[in-house]
């Protein structure tokens, strides 16, 4: 159980509880995002930022990291809103969102913007899994 965990921390490959062999993280394919951020920062730059995040020396537990990637989501309010033609749901709230959110990586010491998809792409989170989302829906 351990050794998944911590296998799971570092981005290596390791056996599941259902025995089946799940490969190491990479960097893959850049994404298709308006911000081209493969373009911008290089694949060297956003090499290091993958392994910084999943290198066992800076996170020790799965809460550090997720720590981690909370500090760099800003939570942004709605700066402007349009008319909607929906009437409010059931329950009488209005259908539309209070806030936005910014995703940002750091590079050596800075804070750069990043498309939602490249973020969770770095921190190798699927959104349908990341706890990352419970901080959305507050």
């Amino acid at each position: 159980r351990n050794i998944i965990k911590s296998a799971k921390l570092t981005g290596s490959s390791y056996v599941n509880h259902r025995k089946k062999q799940v490969p190491a993280l990479i960097v893959g394919e850049p994404c298709r995002c308006r911000n081209k951020c493969f373009e911008k920062y290089g694949f060297e730059t956003i090499q290091a930022v993958f392994d910084f995040f999943h290198n066992f020396e800076h996170f020790q537990t799965k809460d550090e990291q997720d720590q981690y990637l909370q500090g760099l989501i800003d939570v942004v309010a709605v700066k402007r809103r349009r008319k909607s033609t929906k009437d409010k749901l059931n329950d009488g709230e209005d259908p539309k969102r209070d806030y936005s959110f910014n995703y940002h990586v750091m590079f050596v010491s800075a804070r750069k913007g990043m498309s939602t998809s490249i973020y969770f792409y770095f921190c190798s989170l699927l959104q349908k899994n990341s706890k990352i989302k419970g901080l959305k829906s507050k």
